[in-house]
């Protein structure tokens, strides 16, 4: 009997493919993970995507000695593959600056991790003061400042020099009959400053003294250090001339006297006031 045998290509074989496995981990699973590991026939395409958690940023894959850096990450499977995805903490650079190094200096600059608190320390030199701070349109005033980090920060401290406001006090002057004299140098002084009045008389009249409270003060111009307000009453009086011939009274000579801060004359040893009354 004979027996007849298919031709070879009566059949068809298929081998099945290889299968390789892609493992994916992450540098440290706190800061991202990994999607697109598994098992892959040989020659289908693998598609890795690192995701970083908060805070966090994808820096590369690394394939054996190979760095990349697209991602997602499209790997064509020819053999099992590990790959690790490599993280690190986002970080941003606070920077400060002062208006004037000269009038203060600032502490707390420096890279800093997302979400991070900088505090930022305004120091002002001897004779200047902290004014505010600068970030962009933004004006702030505390110091210390905090901030929380989420980008790259430049601040400006302001500072200025301190205003020094002196007091100041009224010198007030009056006199006894404004008809018999007048006193410039009444007015407005810093504390500290020197107010010099200086008394006129009238034609006729003749400048006596000062009266400061219970003070009596008889120079002329009078310098005062003004450390208050003050007030200043000049007295001025008919002048009296200390030689006169006075022919009424048979004297040839007339002597002017003070006594109980009033001006007398003395006629033949008789004490007349300027205005002629007999002084008893």
């Amino acid at each position: 009997k004979v027996v007849s045998t298919p031709a070879a290509d009566q059949y068809n074989f298929t081998l099945p493919k290889p299968v390789y496995t892609v493992t994916a981990t992450a540098n440290d699973p706190a800061m991202g993970t990994v999607e697109g590991a598994g098992t892959y026939d040989e020659g289908a395409t693998a598609t890795l995507t690192a995701t970083a958690a908060t805070g966090h940023k994808f820096v590369n894959w690394t394939v054996g000695e190979d760095v990349l850096t697209e991602n997602p990450l499209t790997l064509t499977v020819t053999a099992d593959v590990a790959v690790v995805a490599n993280f690190a903490v986002i970080e941003h650079t606070v920077t400060a600056t002062v208006n004037d190094p000269a009038m203060g200096s600032v502490e707390g600059a420096g890279t800093y991790d997302e979400g991070a608190t900088a505090t930022l320390t305004a120091t002002a030199a001897e004779g200047y003061e902290f004014v505010s701070w600068t970030i962009g349109e933004e004006t702030l005033t505390a110091n210390p400042l905090s901030l929380t980090v989420t980008s790259d920060t430049a601040v400006v401290a302001t500072f200025k020099a301190i205003e020094v406001v002196v007091p100041t006090y009224t010198v007030s002057v009056s006199v006894n009959d404004p008809a018999m004299g007048s006193v410039e140098g009444a007015g407005t002084y810093d504390e500290g400053a020197t107010a010099t009045l200086t008394a006129t008389a009238a034609e006729g009249y003749e400048f006596v003294s000062w009266t400061i409270g219970e003070e009596t003060l008889t120079v002329n111009p009078l310098s005062l250090t003004v450390t208050s307000d003050t007030a200043v009453v000049a007295t001025f009086q008919i002048a009296v001339p200390t030689d006169l011939e006075n022919t009424e009274y048979n004297a040839s000579q007339v002597e002017k006297i003070w006594r109980d801060d009033r001006i007398y004359i003395r006629v033949n040893n008789q004490l007349y006031t300027v205005t002629g009354a007999r002084a008893e």
